[in-house]
């Protein structure tokens, strides 16, 4: 899916950053035997920045101006395949494991293009309660495709310049707008992978489950087997008897290990296919999940029944009766499970919201434009006498 986290160092000092994190064997953004960052966004575009991510440049954009107190330095959007893509990726001829790859990358260029649509907010005043939307963010991406564990595990990491343009001037992000659509943005990351994925490979799926869907053949004993670092984490908790979010963070800070990028690719994929063939997905098994279907356009739902389903009290309001244009996106994501474009799905959840017949505007959004715009509710929720209440209800999310 997508985690989020912080850039920063003591004093707003960069190079803390790059001295720990982004420099030498245990560099984590530009490490031997990764591919090299790119730089992607409309901010990095008005920089100057193109193409691969120079370490200078990297810095200099990450150095906040002279003068200025801000010891965020930005922020790191992690996207992350499903196991069973990784696990193609890792076992597949050098042909499909670039179509997965590219997938991958196509999907993140998408989902990062609703964050700096819908994401690129900051805070205006002496009190910083006017919120201003720019429209350009400076982005770094860095692709990697293992696991500190060593596991195949292809994943993005896309570090967010704390600076957005609005009004003519630049100043700091808004984390919070961020952070509000930063799960959305999972689930269209998702959808649009296996769309890409669909329609150049042609593989079935399962059933998706919170945004994410498994490849069909891949079993979850296969994919175990490529989650050691996930069973590393899980026994550290278990044995300091930790459940929370906040002690699942403390167990990742725990077992991190140093990360070795100077392994070749050939010995990784010679390790990934031995270890598959002994949990059983062979040669034969991996041509079975690709033969299961033809490469071609994704098969979209029946729209008709997703709007209807979506209106229902087994729709977005199943859970709360209020919600808002984030909610919506996410239900038609998940609703399509062989992918689609994240721009298809936003025409799809704006027609939704539209349309009188499923919505019902609650208020008109002003303040909390940055982190979700309007809270709706449907026609039928609010003759079942939840009006009142809805209006007063808090935001879904």
């Amino acid at each position: 899916m997508l985690s989020i986290g912080k850039v920063g160092g003591g004093d707003a000092d960069p190079t803390y950053y790059t001295r720990s994190v982004a420099q030498g064997r245990e560099d984590y953004y530009t490490g031997q035997g990764e591919a090299k960052g790119t730089w992607t966004g409309k901010g990095a575009h008005d920089r100057g920045l193109d193409g691969e991510v120079d370490e200078e440049d990297f810095i200099t954009a990450l150095t906040p101006p002279a003068g200025s107190k801000r010891k965020l330095l930005g922020f790191d959007l992690t996207f992350s395949a499903p196991k069973s893509v990784s696990v193609l990726f890792a076992v597949s001829d050098v042909e499909v494991a670039e179509l997965v790859r590219e997938a991958h990358d196509a999907a993140v260029e998408e989902a990062l293009g609703y964050i700096e649509r819908h994401a690129a907010w900051t805070r205006r005043d002496v009190d910083g309660h006017r919120h201003v939307q720019g429209d350009a963010l400076t982005i770094a991406t860095f692709r990697h495709r293992s696991s500190r564990a060593g596991d195949p595990q292809l994943h993005t990491h896309s570090v967010i310049v704390n600076e957005v343009t609005a009004e003519g001037r630049a100043t700091a992000l808004d984390g919070r707008a961020l952070y509000a659509h930063g799960r959305t943005a999972g689930f269209l990351y998702q959808a649009a992978l296996r769309h890409h994925i669909t329609a150049t490979v042609g593989v079935e799926w399962e059933p998706v489950h919170n945004g994410v869907a498994e490849i069909k053949g891949i079993d979850e004993d296969v994919r175990r087997v490529f989650s050691r670092r996930s069973e590393e984490v899980r026994a550290h908790m278990a044995k300091h008897g930790g459940r929370s979010a906040k002690s699942a963070q403390i167990a990742v800070l725990e077992t991190r290990r140093a990360k070795e990028y100077d392994v070749p690719i050939g010995h990784l994929r010679d390790d990934w296919e031995a270890r598959a063939a002994e949990a059983g997905f062979g040669r034969d098994e991996l041509a079975a999940v690709l033969n299961a279907r033809a490469a071609g356009r994704p098969v979209a739902p029946d729209l008709a029944a997703v709007a209807e389903e979506l209106s229902s009290p087994h729709g977005v309001t199943r859970q709360m009766s209020t919600f808002d244009r984030r909610d919506v996106l996410r239900e038609w994501a998940a609703a399509h499970r062989e992918g689609a474009p994240v721009n298809r799905l936003e025409t799809l959840a704006d027609r939704w919201v539209a349309s009188p017949q499923t919505t019902v505007r609650l208020d008109d959004g002003q303040r909390r434009r940055h982190l979700g715009g309007p809270r709706y509710s449907t026609p039928e929720m609010l003759d079942r006498g939840w009006r009142g209440r809805a209006q007063g209800l808090p935001s879904t999310r």
